[in-house]
Parts: C-alpha cells; structure tokens; sequence
C-alpha cells in the first residue's frame, strides 16, 4: 500500500457504484398504479389529492410526485440499492480485486437485460465488469393480475371485512413472493396482508426491529380463517 496504483481497485468499484446510483431508471406510470392512484384519490387532501384526481392524464407529474417518497418511489421506477461492496481483507493490503452487489426492484417495462445493459451504460470505467450475480436469485416482473375477476373481489370483500374503513384498490409489490412459483398453475396471483403499516413499520422491513404489531397479527389470523372458509 506504500505505492498504490491510481486508481485501486476498491476506487473503481466504488466510483462505478456511484455512477449506477447516481443515473437510476427512468420513471414509468404503470396501469396498476394509475389505477391506484385514481381509487384514493377521493381521500387525498391538498394538491397531491388533486393531481391524483387527473391520473389518467397526468402520468408524468404523478409518477415525479411519486417518486419523491421513498415509500412510493418503488411504484414509478426500478429501484437501485448497493447492499455489499467487498475488496481488501487487511488494512494495510491492496487488494488485486474488489466487487460491489447492486439490488435492483424491478419495474413493470424494465426486464433483467434491460437494467444490465443500464447499468454497462453509466458507468464510465469500462475496466469493471457489470453482471447477474452468480448463485443469487434474479427474475422478471411477475405478469400483472386483472381486478375485474371473482378473486379480487372475494379479497376486497374480506379486506373490509376485515378492516372495515380500509379503501380497497390496487397496487404492486417491489419484491420477489412466493406467488411467482406460480405462473405457470395459476391465471391470477394476488399478494396481500390484511395489515395496517406506518412508516416506521415501513422502514423495519429487513431492517432493525422487525417487526409486526399484536393488532396486525390478530387481522392476519382474522382473515386467512375467513379467507380458508370461503374457498
């Protein structure tokens, strides 16, 4: 380390790290959130409730409005999340390689390759090397379910029950389900947990005090027996 090249190689991975978060996906209005948008709308006080109103024709100003909250940014673009970034086991040793893992939600219109070819794009050090990780899991965008069929509204009607001043509508899961074994034996697969979250539940999500409240446990179980009776 008394004669380190410029750069190391734990800079150029850091560097190419900073180039990914530093460019991320485009912002994209998909129907089921446009569809989202538009049943809570009615419920939205102040100018974002407004801009919600016109959903259907404002899709740009309602997706950069989205993505201004971390809790629904994840709705209108793909995200990006560095989660490990590995080099050197000894201070005082450069080491020869260094390697950085990128977690990617991704959104509906965006594929694997696509987020790929992105990322090769923006980082400007062609020398780093941009690829699936090797041996972690990786997909595709489930296929989006229709609202207009017998299973969604069994959900909604046992949601209510359930929770009765809930406003039932739609939405998307930024992460990987069991739902997607499923494709292939099932026409419709809906994700959904009769649960009330608040941002700090929110941000617990594998995180640091994970957790579920005694209240959302007592719904869960209130509506899987409903659910297991009805089917």
């Amino acid at each position: 380390s008394s004669m380190p090249p410029r750069p190391t190689a734990g800079a150029r991975v850091a560097r190419a790290v900073a180039d990914i978060q530093d460019h991320p996906l485009p912002l994209r209005l998909t129907d089921p959130v446009r569809e989202m948008v538009a049943r809570v709308a009615p419920y939205i006080r102040g100018p974002l409730g407004k801009l919600a109103g016109r959903a259907a024709s404002l899709g740009k100003p309602l997706a950069y409005a989205l993505a201004l909250s971390r809790e629904s940014a994840s709705l209108v673009r793909t995200t990006t999340a560095p989660t490990v970034i590995r080099g050197g086991v000894k201070p005082n040793v450069l080491p020869q390689t260094a390697e950085a893992y990128v977690n990617f939600r991704i959104l509906h219109g965006d594929t694997t390759e696509s987020v790929l070819e992105h990322c090769r794009r923006v980082v400007r050090d062609k020398q780093v090397g941009v690829e699936l990780a090797p041996g972690e899991h990786h997909s595709e965008p489930s296929p989006i379910s229709s609202t207009d069929s017998p299973v969604f509204r069994m959900l909604a009607e046992l949601a209510t029950a359930v929770v009765p001043e809930a406003v039932v509508t739609t939405g998307l899961v930024p992460g990987a389900t069991d739902a997607r074994h499923y494709h292939h034996v099932a026409r419709e697969r809906f994700n959904f947990a009769p649960i009330l979250v608040d941002s700090a539940d929110l941000s617990g999500i594998h995180g640091t005090d994970e957790r579920l409240s005694l209240a959302n446990y007592a719904r869960l179980i209130d509506f899987t027996g409903r659910l297991l009776r009805r089917l």
